[in-house]
């Protein structure tokens, strides 16, 4: 079937348009040199991860489809061999229909489109594993790094410096280049957000293939409580190599062991990204209060006196009926604060009686408020303040001040499931909702109470109209993208590219929520870094492996997350490396 038959689907009528597009691919499909099907296959592949991967990545997989996946292209009909009109790919990048094309209001130049359906045609074959994979890292090649980067610095720094590894994400054939970006973001973006000091610090690549960043500890302030220590302690992938049997590897990571006074000088990143920004590793890092008074000793910390703001109108307020993340009415206090602003919600189980804020604007309820009559009880709340880099910590409080967890379900959810369900949690919900820092608030309550006289006074002096209100959710919202672009600007953006921070990417959540999935046969030999699948391929298939519950990839399914790296004491991620004779695991069970 010509290629013009094809765009003439039985019963449609083509439009010019359409016609004129056909022609020009048609030519453009005869006018490209033969190439066989591994050539195409390369081709249709490169063409892929640069059209298309950035939504349809393995980091961010836009309606669960990664275009590097080749078996779940197969699989889920997105191709078909040698049938175009089987294959939904072809259909969404060939069409001249602008609501449905792909990439939207972006398609792809005739003569990539003319790669493609060759490829379909002559067999939609896999790419070649050399356009699959970079260069391949190795462990020795890491500690080579490291070991070269600790003797840039005097003796006395070795100590406080540290590692933060991607290497078996380079190593990895689903990943793509973009996708590595965002990890590299995700990384400074919450290192930055668990620290204290006043300057945003970047993660710095010490390798040629930029899989190694280095940290300083002091600089982010990582030295005064021992955070590193503390991280290390739920850290299911550490191993040692001083007993290594290639002479390289063995001389650097002793070294490396030795300089940093550390036997896990290096962590990986998406492992970090995905555990330190939920409880109890995020209020840990950040060394968060805790205990029945949360609420008051992180409002000391920040020179916050709430009462007080209340009293002396030094707050802004706004309520409003419903919120994006409760059922119920909501009301978020802004008080000056140390480092900028402390933002700090009231939220309900309810909007009745003492909890609606049309009729009881004026709490919380505390001891000799001189607007008892009309003040609400609450059951929880959510802390947001600056941190003294710019961008934002937060906590999650109970009705009494207490730090919770996670929020409860009857009164706040989260729409966009970082983790893959409803709750709101601690650090991880809170980055992903405020991706570009405070979100804008439509008072309802100023107009819409039913209190009267002081009261109704009281009112107009705390919720500010709206107009005045907006400016100081400006003000804090631009504070925040300043900081945050400093922190992740540098890794999302290339030369010369200046696309506004409001438009890139939130690296966080889609790397936790990627974290998360299972692992297929691919993610589990990169992540040993084997470089031979074939040989790891057969290896898993023998019943010293299977043991493990391995058997499942030789077959192409899958394994859980939780299941690799479940540490009872030590991770299956451990023994299998350890089998393969990857090192020794190596474990840190105290903080102290």
């Amino acid at each position: 079937m010509t290629l013009i038959r094809q765009c003439v689907r039985k019963g449609q009528v083509m439009s010019r348009k359409t016609w004129l597009g056909c022609v020009i691919l048609t030519i453009c499909a005869s006018t490209v040199g033969p190439a066989s099907a591994n050539e195409l296959a390369d081709q249709a592949r490169k063409i892929l991860e640069d059209r298309c991967g950035a939504c349809h990545g393995k980091v961010n997989p836009q309606s669960d489809l990664n275009v590097l996946d080749h078996a779940y292209l197969m699989e889920h009909g997105y191709l078909t061999a040698g049938n175009l009109d089987e294959s939904e790919l072809w259909s969404r990048v060939s069409t001249g229909e602008a609501d449905i094309v792909m990439p939207p209001g972006k398609p792809l130049p005739a003569e990539e489109v003319a790669i493609i359906r060759q490829w379909i045609d002559s067999g939609a074959e896999a790419p070649s594993e050399t356009v699959l994979r970079r260069e391949f890292v190795s462990i020795t090649d890491n500690y080579a790094a490291v070991a070269a980067d600790l003797r840039k610095y005097p003796e006395e720094d070795y100590d406080r410096l540290r590692y933060f590894t991607i290497t078996h994400l380079h190593n990895n054939a689903t990943v793509s280049d973009q996708d590595l970006q965002i990890y590299k973001a995700a990384l400074s973006k919450l290192i930055n957000s668990l620290s204290w000091e006043p300057d945003i610090y970047l993660p710095v690549e010490v390798d040629p293939h930029g899989t190694v960043l280095r940290i300083d500890l002091v600089s982010i302030g990582w030295d005064k409580h021992g955070q590193w220590q503390r991280m290390l302690t739920d850290y299911p992938y550490g191993m040692s190599y001083e007993n290594a049997t290639e002479d390289a590897l063995r001389n650097d990571a002793t070294f490396v062991y030795e300089a940093t006074r550390s036997k896990i000088p290096m962590v990986r990143a998406d492992w970090f990204v995905a555990k330190a920004g939920i409880p109890p590793m995020y209020h840990d890092l950040l060394q968060l209060p805790d205990g029945p008074n949360t609420a008051i000793e992180i409002e000391k910390m920040l020179n916050v006196d709430v009462i007080r703001d209340f009293e002396m109108n030094r707050l802004a307020r706004a309520g409003f009926i419903k919120s994006n993340v409760s059922q119920h009415n909501r009301l978020v206090d802004r008080h000056p604060a140390a480092y900028g602003a402390y933002w700090k919600s009231y939220d309900f189980g309810s909007s009745a009686g003492s909890q609606s804020l049309t009729l009881n604007p004026l709490g919380p309820k505390y001891k000799n408020n001189p607007h008892e009559r009309v003040a609400f009880e609450h059951d929880g709340g959510e802390l947001i303040f600056n941190l003294p880099n710019g961008l934002q910590g937060y906590l999650l409080i109970d009705g009494k001040g207490a730090r919770i967890d996670r929020g409860p379900i009857n009164v706040v959810f989260d729409s966009k499931q970082p983790l893959g369900n409803n709750e709101v949690i601690n650090g991880i919900s809170c980055m992903v909702c405020h991706t570009h820092g405070m979100q804008p608030f439509q008072d309802d309550i100023r107009s819409g109470h039913g209190v009267r006289g002081a009261d109704a006074l009281k009112v107009e002096r705390l919720f500010l109209p709206q107009d005045e209100f907006d400016k100081l959710v400006d003000k804090d919202r631009q504070r925040f993208l300043t900081s945050l672009d400093e922190a992740i600007g540098p890794f999302l953006r290339g030369e010369g590219d200046t696309t506004p921070i409001t438009e890139l990417r939130e690296p966080v959540g889609v790397i936790a929520r990627q974290y998360t999935e299972n692992m297929a046969f691919e993610d589990v030999a990169a992540e040993l870094q084997f470089e031979d699948h074939g040989n790891l391929r057969f290896m898993f298939g023998t019943p010293a492996y299977r043991q493990f519950g391995l058997g499942v990839l030789v077959d192409d399914k899958v394994i859980s997350r939780d299941l690799w790296e479940r540490l009872t004491p030590f991770s299956t991620y451990h023994e299998v490396a350890q089998m393969l004779g990857f090192g020794i695991p190596e474990r840190v069970f105290s903080s102290d």
